[in-house]
């Protein structure tokens, strides 16, 4: 492109200016073509465009700077160049067009001098393909109009009191010079009287004088003196405040304490005095003598907190607290209490307990000698635990435990040393069996002892000596009182021997809510003479028990199976505990229905069987067998009906004899504790776990099954759908059950599927004794599992089962079996396939027939074993 382009006609900025798209596209057609116009016009199509922005023509003062862009149509690949009046990227004279980072956009700086300019944009793809455009621009004669400078200052007002601080900032605008001078009233710096300024720069710091008044912080601007910010402040005198010494106080009942209140803020410093609301208290939250600022509290005769309060006469808006803390004198308390036997030469424990001091600190001495000596017995241990070691010889002496806070307070108990005589064999405790007893109640516990002179005993309560409140305590002599309780819950009552601490027996109690007990025989008309259908009697009183106990005495009991909903006879409502006498027997009426039905159901939260025993219609029934695929198939009859709920207890029962199963739990229940009980002589299974979540099952029998397959002791058979999940099986006595001790894994419902599906999870059988299982042509040994996971078979003796000890088969995932003795099965010892993720290790294997260990796939890890 030359001047002799310009020159030859085909720019002309007036006309451009008017027209500019046909000078856009005449001008690009030479400037394409390097100053010829022999490219033809036809090039640029229609569909092919260039527009300039901004998208009208602008007039602008001489200096200023605008950025104008170019978007480009029908191009695939383009470049774009920049001219001013056809000279590329402009000059001084038309003005400048410097290209930014954006390939299409440039800034366009016009000239000093007036006149009329056009901006062109031309995008190239090549020497066929290209379009442009164009834009008009007027620039004025001048020079932009300066930016005036200002300060703004932040914040624009303050209010303070006297002596207080606070931070201003000022912002300068217009400059790049930001600094400012700051005065307060027309005083650099201010002074006390104005009130100073410390900080230099933008921001500074303003303290108020010790005067209320009003002032003005100004900023003014160092690059011009004329531009400037204020802040108002108003300082105003602090409010009134009220402080109490001390702020809290700590006294013993019925004590005094000195309390004072300090003013400020005003020259009115009265006081008015209350306690807990109460102006100058009373007997009750205790009193207040004396006036003024000073006043003297006297605690009332009950421990408890309290709260002295000073309140501003000037302003009662205003006051000021004193935290009291009353606390009963140092006392001390020794457990067991009153008498309690040893026998020579042997050992008790003494637990003290201090209050009212945070000085727990004690001394113990028998018969007033410090620590005692071979004579009277020694003390052993330190702090509020000592072990006292009997004399050899018999008698009774006193332990003394003494305060160190309070040397005056102190609790003794007599210690009886019992002169060993005989053999110690056993104890044996009345009652022997489960009981229950409601918050506050006490229930008596006896002992005597085969083979000893001595009936002595001490008492415990879950291990713990006496018991203590949380527990329940029980007495010297075998009274245990019941704590108050939200919930229900087992406690285990144990007697050991004082000469013979090694002998003990325990039995369990539950402990409820309420204890209201209502007797379902005398006042609600329960005959207990087993002909007379006793069903709606005992109904009629568990509608009555709420949280409490309905007790069944001694006698037999007959009951409609489907009085209830047509499955059940007795039905238990939320909270209730029905606690049967130990000669209690609920006697299944005899049936002939091919429908289900349980002698108990149990199917609400919150509720227990105690006690007793259920006696099914087995053999009034007679129903015939069914073994091996053979037979009479009825499952139908069991004793007691678990499912639904959450949170049930069945302590001490006994269930047998029953068409079904002893104990059938189903229908997605959780938490349930089974302990202590018996099922026996029962037709199908002695207990199924059916669908449920959270199961103990402990110290409990389950013997003689027989007649319908699985015929187990227990069998862990979910149904289609279902899950057994976290249950623990502990202590547990299993033998005699025709088809085998304990059966798990998937229903005849559910599978075996063989695609590795686990129906049995989480779950534990430690510390069972299991034998003599297994019989005729159906053997499922000891223990049989399959399609289960994470299970556990620890610590079990499993011995004399007609098949294996353990067998586990059918994508069985992750088991271990550890602890296990495992002794003269007639099968393998412990038989494992198809049981990825396994382990056996650390089990005592002998005598069986088969092999010791049979990893028949080799997908179980066997560890070190014992075998003989």
């Amino acid at each position: 492109m030359s001047e002799k382009l310009l020159a030859g006609g085909l720019f002309n900025g007036r006309t451009a200016f008017r027209s500019s798209v046909m000078f856009s596209a005449a001008l690009a057609l030479a400037l394409v073509a390097g100053g010829s116009s022999s490219l033809p016009l036809a090039a640029a199509t229609t569909s092919t465009w260039l527009k300039v922005s901004p998208s009208d023509s602008l007039t602008i003062t001489g200096g200023t700077s605008v950025t104008y862009g170019a978007t480009v149509s029908g191009l695939s690949t383009y470049t774009v160049k920049w001219y001013v009046d056809g000279i590329q990227n402009g000059n001084s004279t038309v003005g400048t067009l410097v290209p930014t980072s954006n390939p299409c956009a440039a800034v366009y700086k016009s000239p000093t001098g007036a006149g009329q300019h056009t901006i062109l944009a031309i995008a190239t793809q090549d020497s066929s393909h290209y379009t442009a455009g164009s834009k008009g621009v007027t620039v004025l004669a001048g020079t932009p109009t300066a930016t005036p400078i200002t300060v703004a200052a932040s914040p624009s007002s303050l209010s303070m009191t006297t002596g207080a601080a606070a931070s201003v900032s000022a912002t300068v605008s217009g400059s790049t010079n930001t600094a400012v001078t700051w005065t307060v009233d027309g005083v650099t710096g201010g002074n006390s009287t104005v009130g100073t300024l410390s900080g230099t720069g933008s921001t500074v710091t303003y303290t108020a004088p010790a005067t209320a008044g009003s002032h003005t912080l100004k900023a003014t601007s160092a690059a011009n003196t004329a531009s400037s910010a204020t802040v108002a402040v108003t300082v105003s005198a602090p409010a009134v405040q009220v402080t109490t010494s001390p702020s809290s106080l700590c006294l013993l009942v019925s004590a005094s304490g000195s309390v004072t209140a300090s003013v400020s803020g005003s020259t009115n410093t009265a006081v008015t005095w209350t306690v807990d609301g109460v102006t100058g208290g009373n007997s009750t939250v205790g009193t207040l003598s004396g006036t003024g600022s000073t006043v003297t509290y006297t605690a009332p005769a009950a421990a408890g907190s309290h709260t002295l309060k000073a309140t501003s006469a000037a302003n009662p808006a205003y006051s000021a607290s004193v935290a009291v803390t009353v606390a009963a004198p140092v006392a001390v308390s020794l457990s067991p209490a009153g008498t309690s036997s040893v026998s020579a030469s042997g050992s008790f424990n003494f637990q003290a307990a201090v209050t009212g001091t945070t000085n727990t600190a004690v001394t113990w001495s028998v018969d007033g000698i410090l620590g005692g000596n071979s004579t009277v017995g020694t003390l052993s241990g330190s702090g509020t635990s000592v072990t006292y070691a009997a004399p050899s010889a018999s008698g009774n002496h006193t332990v003394t435990v003494t305060s160190a806070a309070d040397p005056t307070k102190s609790a003794s108990a007599v210690i009886s040393v019992v002169a060993v005589s005989g053999t110690t064999t056993g104890i044996t405790l009345t009652p022997s069996v489960p009981t229950a007893v409601g918050s506050g109640g006490q229930k008596a516990f006896a002992a005597s002892i085969a083979g000893s002179t001595s009936d002595s005993v001490t008492w415990s309560v879950d291990g713990i000596a006496g018991g203590n409140s949380t527990v329940g305590t029980i007495s010297s002599s075998g009274v245990y009182t019941c704590p108050s309780v939200s919930a229900k819950t087992v406690r285990t009552i144990t007697a050991t021997s004082v000469a013979n601490p090694s002998v003990k027996a325990s039995v369990r109690i539950l402990t409820v809510v309420s204890n209201t007990t209502l007797n379902a025989r005398t006042q609600y008309g329960a005959t207990g003479n087993g002909t007379t259908d006793d069903t709606a009697a005992i109904m009629k009183a568990l509608a009555a028990t709420g949280n409490g106990i309905c007790y069944v005495p001694a006698g037999t009991y007959l009951i409609n199976p489907i009085a209830t909903s047509s499955q059940f006879g007795l039905y238990l409502n939320p909270g209730n505990t029905l606690l049967l006498d130990p000669g209690a027997v609920l006697q299944c009426k005899t049936m002939t229905t091919s429908g289900g039905y349980s002698v108990v159901g149990m199917k609400e939260s919150d509720i227990a069987l105690v006690g007793g025993t259920i006696i099914g219609d087995r053999v009034a029934r007679n129903l015939g067998t069914y073994i091996n695929g053979t037979g009479s198939d009825v499952e139908i009859g069991n004793g007691v009906a678990i499912g639904n709920a959450s949170g049930m207890t069945i302590l001490g029962t006994t269930s047998k004899n029953n068409c079904n199963d002893g104990f059938y739990i189903y229908n997605n229940v959780s938490n349930v504790l089974l302990s202590d009980c018996v099922s026996d002589n029962n037709r199908r299974q002695g207990c199924s776990l059916v669908y449920c979540n959270g199961i103990v099952i402990q110290y409990s029998t389950f013997s003689n099954t027989n007649g319908n397959d699985p015929a187990c002791g227990l069998d862990f058979e979910p149904n289609s759908g279902s899950t057994v999940t976290n249950v623990q099986v502990i202590g547990c006595n299993i033998f005699g059950n025709l088809g085998g001790g304990i059966a798990g894994g998937g229903s005849t419902k559910n599978g075996p599927t063989g695609n590795g599906t686990a129906f049995c999870t989480n779950c534990v059988i430690t510390g069972c004794t299991i034998t003599g299982n297994g019989g005729s042509n159906y053997m499922l040994g000891g223990i049989a599992w399959d399609e289960s996971s994470n299970i556990v078979f620890s610590n079990n003796a499993i011995s004399k089962n007609k098949g294996d000890g353990i067998w586990i088969d059918y994508y069985s995932m992750n088991f271990k079996i550890t602890g296990n003795t495992v002794t003269s099965n007639q099968g393998d010892g412990i038989y494992v396939a198809y049981c990825t993720g396994t382990q056996v290790s650390g089990n005592t294997l002998s005598g069986n027939t088969g092999t010791a260990i049979n990893n028949a796939d080799g997908t179980a890890t066997v560890g070190t074993n014992t075998i003989k």
